[in-house]
Order: structure tokens, then C-alpha cells, then sequence
């Protein structure tokens, strides 16, 4: 077989029998599939730094970029994808899915973050989707060699390519079941250093738990390199959340936790509650985070979404216990049917 991504995609369009809508449906999720493993083995062989040394700004990407509140491995605020890429189907499918995000936390070092996802609707159950994220960190000056005189500012930023692809599978799992696959490439710019890598990364949702309840539980990779674990810092996201009250999506509130963590980085859990009633939406939650052995850090987040026919709009806040000035984001999602 060939083992080439594309020949993955060939073996999984050859297992489906034609004549079948689950056939096509299947072939449908083989195909992105197939573009999202070939886009990730493209990437993993573009990386012009020595392999022993990581592509630098991985540090960057840990900021919750788009999820307003949410957990990330739940997350849809900014198009969903970016931390799993199964959260693109835990909204309704739609022909067009168009989504923008921007962070903003200013001060002496800024940081700002964009993200920007288009997913659609490829078969009954499987979407795909394309998504670009870029993080930068703004007021750092260069000096000279034992001279306070600036020179400069140093550039310090990165940004991510993925290509998106999610499918819910019926049958024995009775539409509980969703896995989504993402390929990425990365590429940063840090002071004089400019290089670039690949990734892949595999999420699972299962949802609808549990009645009434309406459960959720969420697992995803994050910037996976396989092999490179020791030089690519490798994430992992988690969360689960269940609705108290209320009987559908929009007029419901619900409790969850997250757990998000970063090989030798940070380890953090986030504990929230969300509520909606008609177009608007509103959640709150903690966060609590140690990094590197330091004093554990608290942060508060709080999101509002509204809601219309095509159109949500969400704003949220992070206020940190360290003195750090307050993060904003800002998000907008549009549907076409």
C-alpha cells in the first residue's frame, strides 16, 4: 500500500461500496480526509530549521484564541477547529459557515490574535472546512549590548494553515458520535529566526448523553507532530459539560470543565456555566493555571453571544491574577444556506 497520505485517502475511497448514501457520505469524509493528511505531509517535510531545534511562538498558540468563554476543546465562538477539529459539526450544518475572531490584550506587551474559519456542508453529516490563526506579540525592544538605548522592536509572531474535515457517524453509535481530522502548517518569525512545520491532529466528540442532559464530551490532539513530540511541544484538550436546566439549545444552561495541557508548558483547568434564552447567550468561568512550576494563576473569563437568523455576535473578557491587563476578543459568525 502506498503509504503516502494520498494513498490513505485511495485505501479509504476503495473500502466504500458504491450505491449507498453512507457509502457517499463516507467517501465524501475519505476525500477531505485525504486533503487534510496530504496537506499535513506536505508540511511536516517543509520545516527549514535543524529538526533538533522547535519551530518557535508554540508558546503563543495557548491562548484561548476565539472561544469566548468556552472550553477550548468545545469551543465554536471563532469557527471551531482550531483546538478540535470535531467542533466544527456541534453546530448545525450549513451550506456556508463563515466565522471571525480577534484577541486584543493591550499594554506595554500586546499581544493580538486573529482567527478566521470557513466550513460548509459536504454530505448529510461531514463538513469541511478551512481555517487561518496568527498570534503576535507586540513592545519588545531590541537593545544594544550593555546600552538601555532602544534599536528596535523584535518581531515575535506565528500563524496556522488547517484544513478541517468532521464527520457523525450513525449506525451503532446512534449520531453520538463525531471525529474530525485537521492537517496544519505552522510558520513563525522570532527576531532574526523565520521557520516553519507541519502538524496533524485528530478530535472526537461524543454528545446527546444522557436524556434530557444533553452531555458532552470532548478529546482532542493539539499541533501534533508524530515522532517530534520532544522537540514540538504536543497539546492535549479535554472538556465535558452537561445542561441543568432547560430542554433545548436555546433556552438552556449548562455547567462544564476543561482540561488543557502543553507538553512541558501549561497545565490548566477551566470550570464554567453557560446559559441562553432566545438570542442571547452568556457565559462565566475560572481558570486556573500553572506553568513551568510557578504559582498557579487565576483567570476569569466571561463571554455574551447574541443571536439572529444568520448572524452571531460574541464579546468576550479575561481579567488574569497577575497583573496582567485584561484580554478582549471579539467575534462575528455568519450562515449561508
Amino acid at each position: 500500500m502506498d503509504p503516502t497520505p494520498s494513498g490513505v485517502a485511495v485505501l479509504l475511497l476503495r473500502r466504500s461500496r458504491p450505491g449507498s448514501l453512507n457509502s457517499m457520505r463516507h467517501m465524501l469524509f475519505a476525500a477531505s480526509l485525504g486533503g487534510v493528511l496530504l496537506l499535513a505531509g506536505t508540511a511536516l517535510s517543509a520545516q527549514n530549521v535543524p529538526a533538533s531545534r522547535p519551530v518557535p511562538g508554540r508558546a503563543l498558540l495557548d491562548f484561548p484564541l476565539g472561544t469566548l468563554g468556552e472550553a477550548p476543546a468545545l469551543s465554536v465562538g471563532g469557527g471551531g477547529g482550531l483546538f478540535d477539529p470535531a467542533s466544527i459539526l456541534l453546530t448545525p450544518i450549513s451550506r456556508l459557515r463563515l466565522s471571525l475572531a480577534q484577541l486584543d490584550a493591550p499594554g506595554d506587551r500586546s499581544v493580538h490574535g486573529q482567527v478566521g474559519t470557513v466550513t460548509g456542508r459536504a454530505g448529510p453529516s461531514t463538513a469541511v472546512g478551512v481555517s487561518f490563526a496568527r498570534m503576535a506579540v507586540g513592545g519588545l525592544d531590541r537593545t544594544g549590548s550593555g546600552d538601555p538605548t532602544v534599536l528596535g522592536s523584535v518581531p515575535y509572531s506565528t500563524y496556522v494553515v488547517s484544513l478541517l474535515a468532521a464527520q457523525r457517524f450513525g449506525g451503532p453509535f446512534r449520531q453520538h458520535l463525531v471525529i474530525g481530522a485537521a492537517g496544519r502548517y505552522r510558520a513563525a518569525n522570532a527576531d532574526t529566526v523565520s521557520a516553519s512545520t507541519g502538524a496533524v491532529d485528530v478530535g472526537a466528540v461524543v454528545d446527546r448523553l444522557f436524556g434530557k442532559y444533553d452531555g458532552r464530551l470532548a478529546l482532542s490532539s493539539y499541533l501534533w507532530r508524530p515522532g517530534e513530540e520532544a522537540t514540538e511541544a504536543l497539546g492535549v484538550h479535554a472538556a465535558a459539560d452537561a445542561r441543568v436546566a432547560g430542554k433545548e439549545d436555546a433556552h438552556e444552561a449548562r455547567i462544564g470543565v476543561g482540561r488543557d495541557l502543553t507538553r512541558g508548558g501549561p497545565r490548566e483547568t477551566f470550570v464554567y456555566a453557560a446559559g441562553r434564552w432566545s438570542f442571547a447567550e452568556a457565559r462565566l468561568g475560572r481558570a486556573r493555571q500553572v506553568n513551568f512550576g510557578s504559582r498557579p494563576t487565576t483567570m476569569i473569563r466571561f463571554g455574551l453571544g447574541f443571536h439572529s437568523e444568520r448572524f452571531v455576535v460574541g464579546v468576550g473578557r479575561e481579567d488574569s491574577s497577575v497583573g496582567l491587563g485584561p484580554m478582549y476578543q471579539f467575534s462575528l459568525t455568519t450562515l449561508i444556506n
